[in-house]
């Protein structure tokens, strides 16, 4: 619905390398206009998933975003499960901290220095979009993937949905 209004965001997604259905109302619409979706694909299954995998073969990793604390208590879960996770860094940066010169690139030094091979930002859409859009190229970083609210699922700082709603699509309600 955005990109009807929104050119920006629409050159965002055009320049992407993946864009998965993030949700179960998607397939609906989807289905209803004839085009159905393989499947959902959120976030937070997304980061568990790359994190899953990270661990694996050593890839840095880093994520930027979510309110205070969040990332870092996202850090917790994957590394329990996945002890030879490699987190090279995170940040969860203060509400307009694009707009503010020092604090934002204070943001890109850190990452910079970190050098992740995978960067996970979670700012909410369409901001996530926005700033990967303008800041992933000059940061060299390999993949960006754009995660929404997923460091608080996977944190603990909110609760996420029971499974029976995840499935029957009414995770968003």
């Amino acid at each position: 619905m955005l990109f009807q209004c929104d050119a920006l965001l629409g050159d965002c997604y055009e320049r992407t390398l993946l864009v998965v259905a993030d949700g179960v109302p998607l397939q609906w619409a989807a289905r209803l206009l004839g085009t159905p979706l393989r499947g959902r694909v959120n976030g937070t299954d997304l980061m568990e998933a790359r994190c899953a995998r990270a661990a694996e073969g050593g890839p840095r990793v880093y994520l930027l975003g979510g309110r205070e604390g969040a990332a870092t208590a996202a850090v917790a879960c994957p590394r329990a499960r996945h002890p030879t996770l490699n987190v090279c860094g995170t940040h969860c940066p203060p509400f307009g901290f694009e707009f503010e010169p020092i604090e934002h690139s204070r943001i890109l030094a850190s990452i910079r220095a970190a050098r992740p091979h995978i960067l996970f930002v979670g700012l909410g859409a369409p901001k996530q979009e926005y700033w990967m859009s303008r800041n992933t190229q000059a940061l060299a970083v390999p993949v960006a993937l754009g995660i929404g609210a997923s460091f608080e699922f996977v944190g603990g700082v909110v609760a996420r949905a029971p499974g029976w709603m995840q499935r029957s699509g009414l995770e968003w309600l």
